[in-house]
C-alpha cells in the first residue's frame, strides 16, 4: 500500500445531538405479564441495532417461562415487557 496515497477514511465525529446513544436504560420489569406466559428469571440482556434503521438500538431479555422447559427461553423486547 502506498503511504503517500490519499486516504478514502472520513474522521469520527460523535453526533451532537445524541448524546445518550450508548446509555443503557433498565426499566421496571412485570415478570408476570406476556399474553398467557408467566415469567420465571431473566437470564441474560442484550442490546442490538434495529434491522431497518441500524442506528435503532433494541433492547431484548432472554426470558425463562415458568412450567417451560430452557428449550422454551426466548428474546423478548424490554418494550413488550414493561409494567
Amino acid at each position: 500500500m502506498d503511504e503517500n496515497a490519499p486516504s478514502n477514511l472520513k474522521p469520527y465525529h460523535q453526533d451532537s445531538e445524541d448524546l445518550q446513544w450508548n446509555v443503557v436504560v433498565c426499566p421496571i420489569i412485570d415478570l408476570n405479564y406476556k399474553e398467557d406466559k408467566d415469567a420465571e428469571e431473566i437470564l441474560a440482556e442484550r442490546v442490538r441495532k434495529g434491522r431497518r434503521r441500524p442506528t435503532r438500538r433494541i433492547h431484548e431479555y432472554l426470558v425463562k417461562w415458568k412450567n417451560l422447559p430452557m428449550e422454551e427461553t426466548s428474546w423478548e423486547r424490554v418494550k413488550d415487557l414493561e409494567a
